[in-house]
């Protein structure tokens, strides 16, 4: 065990096990943007792109749920707390994630439900 009371052997798996989801959406998403881009569908392939993008900061969500020892505290992969609050917005790093994810799912939709592209053109 370390100063904090964790035994390092518990560690690995959580971390393991917190980080597995986000990297399998993330995976997920990418091989749904290859298989929409090479289906002519771009605008829904953008939208699976913006979504695996999107697992980061739940990776970063998983890693930090994780109490990890002392020794290996701010293990933040990426700089999500780099944008402070202001008093217009207070959480702009959450807001701007659901922006987003918004936006992916907008086009996602709207890549699918638009005409195929593959079909001939009338005339």
């Amino acid at each position: 065990m370390d100063g904090s009371g964790h035994d390092q052997a518990d560690v690995v798996p959580a971390l393991v096990l917190a980080v597995l989801p986000p990297l399998a959406l993330a995976l997920a998403a990418l091989a749904l943007t290859v298989l929409l881009a090479g289906r002519g569908r771009r605008l829904a392939a953008t939208g699976a792109a913006l979504l695996a993008v999107l697992a980061l900061p739940l990776l970063d969500a998983g890693i930090e749920a994780v109490h990890l020892p002392v020794s290996a505290g701010g293990t933040a992969l990426f700089a999500w707390y780099a944008i402070p609050p202001t008093l217009a917005m207070p959480q702009p790093v959450a807001a701007l994630t659901v922006a987003v994810e918004l936006a992916a799912y907008l086009l996602l939709v709207a890549g699918l439900t638009g005409a195929d592209r593959a079909a001939p053109a009338a005339g």
